[in-house]
């Protein structure tokens, strides 16, 4: 598969009414920049396209590979083996299969994968998975077939946090479901306010849901979620029911002259719209996300990016400086380690912000 067709897989993961009177709008910059050099590791492994963080594992998405996972010791970075055979037979899974989040209980990592096309959520042991060199999957969960999430976090009562896909004339930012009762309990329509009188549903699909795609991150115990926007400079905050609690917006957001622009390009045209937010991810302290800034059509380019570091009250904590194209991250605060994956460059780098992180932490008591 060629560069260009990565990039499309590439977005594609990358996307996807509430009470809009909150009462905490922040748009203060930054404080603090740091300029952050990083250190090139697992240089055979140019296949990886993500990292997670699973506790003291270090899990990473593989493309094309007969499996979808690749587990690393996080400290020796040696492999432990890989997870979730691509296939139709048993205990085979097909594309795309998407991880959510994990959970440790028992002395045990579990982590929830998505099946896009299975309309499936699986929850795989990974320690036992690791101990018998299989996949073991612990439960499976059914979504109806209307419900088509983008990205999701289950709750311990089975209740399913998350946005929706793009292709859908039913798009949400945020919608919570009951997987036992299959029940919506809360939508959350999609915003800021766009005006469209085009009802053509490609048109719905590929332009106008489009200026709402967002990835999203939640705390350890997801009681607040973060919607981080692809092509708006704004991140939303929501509790645990989808009511919106904070909101950070950039001075120099996207403007109705852009959108306007945007809309009468033809379908699959981004190129004169900005990429603002992706990859994002979270702790219990921050989130953080890559910030881009740049015209999509510079989307594949090896230029430098920032890593945007926000607390739970949308408020710009600090800013790192990166010169390498990040397009993916993960953050293991306990030991102060960023991975950065700079995956049209063939790089996997690995960077020290213990200092950083100790420095806003306690800025932030």
């Amino acid at each position: 598969m060629n560069k260009i067709n990565y990039f499309f897989i590439f977005i594609t993961i990358l996307i996807s009414s509430c009470n809009h009177n909150n009462k905490n709008f922040n748009n203060k910059e930054f404080k603090k920049s740091f300029s952050v050099n990083g250190k090139v590791i697992l240089d055979n492994n140019v296949n990886i396209s993500k990292f997670f963080i699973v506790d003291t594992l270090l899990l990473a998405k593989l493309e094309g590979d007969d499996y979808h996972y690749i587990v690393f010791n996080s400290k020796t970075l040696n492999p432990l083996g890989k997870l979730a055979k691509k296939g139709k037979g048993p205990n085979e899974f097909p594309d795309v299969l998407q991880y959510e989040h994990h959970i440790a209980k028992n002395n045990q990592l579990k982590i929830w994968v998505y099946g896009w096309n299975t309309h499936k959520i699986y929850l795989i042991n990974i320690s036992n998975s690791i101990k018998n060199q299989n996949t073991i999957i612990d439960t499976v969960l059914k979504l109806a077939p209307q419900i088509k999430f983008n990205f999701l976090f289950v709750t311990d009562n089975y209740k399913v946090i998350g946005n929706t896909i793009n292709t859908t004339t039913d798009m949400k930012r945020l919608l919570i479901y009951d997987i036992e009762k299959n029940k919506i309990i809360k939508e959350v329509n999609p915003f800021p306010k766009i005006e469209n009188n085009n009802e053509d549903i490609t048109f719905i699909f590929y332009k106008y849901n489009w200026l709402f795609l967002s990835s999203l991150a939640s705390n350890p115990n997801f009681t607040k979620f973060a919607s981080a926007m692809l092509y708006f400079n704004r991140i939303d905050i929501f509790d645990k029911n989808g009511n919106i609690i904070n909101s950070y917006e950039g001075k120099n957001n996207i403007t109705k002259t852009e959108i306007d622009g945007f809309f009468s390009t033809e379908i699959g045209n981004y190129a004169n719209i900005k990429k603002y937010y992706s990859g994002t991810t979270s702790s219990g302290n921050f989130i953080y996300t890559i910030y881009y800034n740049k015209k999509a059509s510079k989307s594949a380019e090896s230029l430098p990016v920032k890593i945007r570091i926000f607390n739970w009250n949308a408020e710009l904590v600090c800013e790192l400086n990166i010169p390498n194209h990040l397009t993916s991250i993960a953050i293991d605060e306990k030991n102060g380690i960023m991975y950065g994956v700079a995956f049209f460059d063939e790089k996997i780098l690995k960077y020290d912000i213990s200092s950083i992180l100790d420095e806003i932490k306690t800025d932030s008591k």
